[in-house]
């Protein structure tokens, strides 16, 4: 009987006749390793979103930790004179919270119930859904949607007229 450890093992003479099939098949497998990885670090992205990037402002004051400050760096005190109107949107009531912006979209409430969806570029009108106007004593008599909305993965979060908080 021959000992085991006198035996040379497949993978021993493979690599010994022929070493490139041998680099081959390990840079294979390590070409399979990163594409796996690179898929589970895409899915963890998914699962935990940063906050507001680039020009998304989508929630108020800009991200959760109410910082008030995106990463915008085109305007400065030197051009910001030069800034003129791109666009304005008349809703049915007064505005009174801050517009949210993501992916192109700016998300405004207006004291008229509705909550509206805008292009950020156009100014068009995507799309509005009624929320409710609250009946007060006090003035404003009539008061719809009175908070900033808050996009929270693909979910419109809402305060105000009277009905639920989430489109």
């Amino acid at each position: 009987m021959t000992p085991i450890l006198g035996r040379e093992t497949t993978k021993q003479r493979e690599m010994k006749n022929h070493p490139q099939i041998y680099w081959i098949r390990l840079i294979a497998l390590l070409v399979i390793i990163i594409a796996l990885l690179a898929g589970i670090a895409e899915k963890i992205y998914q699962l935990f979103p940063a906050g507001a990037v680039g020009s998304d402002w989508s929630t108020y004051l800009h991200d959760p930790q109410r910082t008030a400050a995106g990463g915008d760096t085109i305007i400065s005190s030197a051009n910001a004179g030069q800034l003129a109107l791109q666009w304005a949107f008349k809703t049915g009531g007064v505005i009174a919270s801050s517009p949210t912006v993501v992916g192109g979209t700016v998300y405004v409430g207006s004291w008229d119930g509705y909550e509206y969806a805008l292009d950020a570029v156009t100014g068009q009108q995507k799309w509005k859904t009624f929320l409710g106007q609250t009946t007060a004593s006090c003035y404003p008599q009539l008061a719809g949607v009175s908070s900033s909305a808050d996009v929270e993965n693909g979910v419109v979060y809402v305060g105000g007229g009277d009905t639920g908080p989430a489109l």
